[in-house]
């Protein structure tokens, strides 16, 4: 979907420049913030179709940070996918009750 505006949060700049470039060679626009605080600054006046966001940052989290998008009537319509290393079932089910459609794992190790 080429030019689709995408939000990038994630208070890993390694990952950020990674997920960056995969997503902007396939074509998606795509923003990035370090804070859940400047990214909602930046939902003032950039409308992502999509926000990938990271559960455990300094600060406001992914999932308060989902709660004020979902929350808000001028961003409640913004898709939110939670990023997390985190095997835990409790994390899916906090992410889903603040409003994220999906949940992506990413993991440094393979699991046996």
């Amino acid at each position: 979907m080429p030019g689709v505006p995408i939000l990038l949060v994630d208070d890993s700049r390694v990952t950020l420049k990674l997920m960056r470039l995969l997503l902007t060679f396939e074509g998606f626009e795509v923003r990035t913030s370090e804070r859940a605080e400047e990214a909602l600054e930046m939902l003032e006046t950039f409308r992502p179709v999509l926000v990938l966001t990271d559960l455990d940052m300094p600060g406001m989290d992914g999932l308060e940070m989902t709660r004020r998008i979902k929350s808000d009537h001028r961003t409640s319509g913004i898709k939110v996918a939670a990023l997390t290393a985190s095997p835990s079932r409790l994390d899916n089910q906090r992410a889903i009750e603040a409003g994220c459609e999906e949940i992506g794992r990413a993991s440094c190790r393979e699991r046996v």
